[in-house]
């Protein structure tokens, strides 16, 4: 109980089309197969899912910034920021 997860949901355009959303935390073990979720911001009653619906989360990483500096024509130089958060969570990617 306490743990943080993410829910498979239907997105608001499109109830065929599923997107990972969250996180959100397990209340309640109610058997093995079937976990009690707390949606504060979605529903005042905690709902169940079923585990294959539910994915942990991993907090992230602090972000980091750096600055990295590049010349174009050799002459003309400019900045870019990079923000850079690990660890990548292509875990939570889409594919087609």
């Amino acid at each position: 109980m306490g743990e943080k997860v993410l829910i498979l949901l239907p997105t608001p355009t499109n109830k065929l089309l599923a997107q990972w959303q969250g996180p959100y935390e397990v209340v309640k073990k109610v058997n093995k197969v079937i976990d009690q979720v707390e949606m504060r911001n979605k529903r005042k009653r905690p709902r169940n899912f079923h585990i294959n619906m539910l994915r942990k989360w991993h907090e992230p990483l602090m972000a980091t910034s750096y600055w990295v500096q590049d010349v174009v024509h050799h002459h003309l130089p400019f900045i870019k920021t990079l923000n850079v958060v690990y660890p990548k969570a292509n875990h939570l990617m889409m594919s087609m």
